[in-house]
């Protein structure tokens, strides 16, 4: 096998783990959307508080669920916690406010359906949150 040809097998295995974690980060990220989206509609249907405040709510209590299952199942780090959960928090915190903003501006400019602009926003943070988690917070230290 020429050097080449080993480069794309790696290359091609590679890119199989990648999509891998990202189906498990998926998966994970399941639990968090149930209670996010459960919040949210619970706190606009049946209390009345406005859609952005509630999805917000709805958003951090997902993240809360998340990390650990991410850390051992998607990710399987070895990074300190001290160390992964201020990162993991931190990419938590800009897909709060990326969740917010697209919904606000979604709700308010384009005058969609809050359920419908939480389904755009859901997809665009979860493919932040993947990216900056894997290249970030989880990623291998040089020492591993």
């Amino acid at each position: 096998m020429t050097c080449p040809e080993a480069q794309v097998i790696h290359s091609k295995a590679k890119l199989r783990g990648i999509f891998g974690q990202f189906l498990r980060f998926a998966v994970v990220g399941i639990a968090g959307t149930m209670v996010h989206y459960g919040v949210l509609i619970m706190t606009v249907q049946w209390l009345g508080i406005p859609a952005v405040v509630g999805s917000s709510i709805g958003f951090l209590l997902g993240a809360l669920t998340n990390y650990f299952f991410n850390y051992r199942f998607t990710f399987r780090s070895k990074r300190r916690h001290r160390e992964a959960v201020p990162r993991f928090y931190a990419v938590a915190a800009a897909g709060f406010v990326l969740n917010g903003s697209i919904l606000a501006f979604l709700m308010s400019f384009w005058d969609l359906y809050y359920l419908w602009s939480q389904i755009f926003a859901t997809a665009i943070v979860l493919l932040w949150n993947f990216s900056a988690n894997f290249v970030w917070t989880f990623a291998k230290s040089r020492s591993e």
